[in-house]
């Protein structure tokens, strides 16, 4: 009886000092992890997503979009200059493509707008502000997004009218699937 505890017990020291073994390469594992990602993460990286942000979209002039004209003014004034530095900062010309007003960011691929638009009729207008208002739109969610097609202008899409071009494409929907971006 002796014996069969004996062995009982070194069969249990013997799984105890497998699994304490696994840990511990668990351990250097998990260790050896976090040193590879941590350790080739830039502590400046909040810096550079911040000052782009501050360029493009935190700039006085995106706030105050209110027409076409003015998106144009933006696009052509603000994104488009911001995301395609011609010069550096002592007016050296920049060759390589892709490098940002930053200087330290990099475009890796294509910059694509993508409009959303909100179904008609999704929220009710006050009675007493009908008169100034007729329709109006909520905030955009899946479940209201306006997924029909349109012409040139947002008129009605008729498809008898349809001709393919580089520009009639650009108003007809696409999900975000489709166009490889987030909804």
């Amino acid at each position: 009886m002796r014996s069969y505890a004996l062995k009982h017990h070194s069969r249990m020291r013997l799984r105890l000092s497998v699994r304490l073994v696994d840990i511990c390469v668990y351990l250097i594992y998990i260790t050896t992890l976090y040193w590879i990602v941590l350790g080739t993460r830039d502590d400046l990286a909040f810096y550079s997503t911040k000052s782009v942000e501050d360029i493009i979209v935190n700039s006085n002039i995106f706030r105050e979009i209110t027409s076409g004209e003015q998106f144009i003014s933006y696009m052509s004034e603000v994104l488009i200059p911001a995301l395609h530095q011609k010069k550096l900062y002592n007016h050296d010309a920049i060759k390589e493509a892709g490098v940002t007003a930053v200087y330290d960011t990099r475009l890796l691929g294509v910059v694509r707008l993508r409009q959303l638009r909100v179904k008609n009729g999704s929220c009710s207008v006050a009675l007493k502000m009908s008169e100034l208002h007729s329709r109006c739109g909520t905030e955009f969610s899946l479940s209201n997004e306006d997924t029909k097609n349109y012409s040139i202008s947002w008129s009605p899409f008729d498809e008898n009218l349809f001709r393919v071009t580089r520009g009639s494409v650009a108003w007809l929907y696409r999900t975000a699937w489709d166009s490889g971006t987030l909804p």
